[in-house]
């Protein structure tokens, strides 16, 4: 399927000294920051990860269940790679697997006395996955909502869920969409867009912002299309925006 996602994913014991090696870097001002890596190219639609945690790294893969074929090859091989890559054993103890839909809106978000909010409801980015910050705003509308009703003594009143998140999030999702269509359409469109973004530090922002959902892509759709084909308008074509 279009709209859901496929990812496997394993917490690695390391000693914490060696998580700070591989995954610290000084900044300007010479403090230590932790920071993450993302891997585009082993998988089709989709990314790898490698997050730090205390004494372990977050180790993931996952794209598009429709491009998932092959993906326990990939794993194998994204595993032996960071391994390499990074000057480290990795003992997998413990994988997980998990499907999530996305950018996908449910046409009704509401049943009898209850209401779905974050993964349950398609409320994820397909273009990072991101899911948390989705989750955390319906749970809160959610909450809300049904104090409301019952303090209101109106089940019925939960309709109002429904209208608000779809008038929130469905043109954001869409907008999404149409953005993952163009990052994922091939490899070479990866590298055009990674290439702008290294050497163009305020598209380097928008995206640092789109993937963490700081800014949502609806808001700055605009000023990425002017920015694109007024400093980069070759690659803008080829990239199709």
């Amino acid at each position: 399927s279009e709209h859901v996602a496929v990812c496997i994913s394993a917490q690695v014991p390391l000693a914490s000294s060696e998580v700070e090696r591989i995954m610290t870097q000084k900044s300007d001002s010479e403090h230590t920051q932790s920071f993450i890596d993302l891997y585009y190219g082993p998988v089709e639609w989709g990314y790898g990860w490698c997050f730090p945690n205390k004494e372990s790294l977050n180790i993931g893969l996952g794209c598009r269940v429709d491009k998932a074929r092959g993906l326990r090859d990939k794993w194998g091989s994204f595993l032996s790679k960071l391994a390499n890559d990074k000057d480290i054993k990795i003992r997998v103890t413990e994988k997980t697997s998990a499907r999530v839909p996305f950018g996908s809106v449910s046409s009704r978000l509401i049943g009898r006395r209850s209401m779905l909010i974050g993964d349950a409801a398609g409320f994820v980015s397909p273009v990072s996955g991101e899911g948390i910050s989705f989750a955390i705003e319906s749970g809160i509308l959610a909450a809300d909502i049904a104090t409301e009703a019952i303090r209101e003594k109106s089940p019925v009143h939960i309709v109002e869920y429904d209208r608000q998140m779809k008038m929130k999030h469905i043109q954001e999702l869409k907008d999404l969409r149409f953005l993952a269509g163009i990052i994922y359409k091939s490899e070479d469109n990866l590298e055009l867009l990674f290439d702008i973004i290294d050497k163009d530090p305020v598209m380097s922002d928008y995206f640092t912002d789109i993937f963490t959902r700081i800014t949502p892509y609806s808001k700055l759709k605009f000023k990425i299309a002017k920015r694109l084909l007024t400093r980069h308008p070759l690659k803008a074509i080829k990239l199709g925006f």
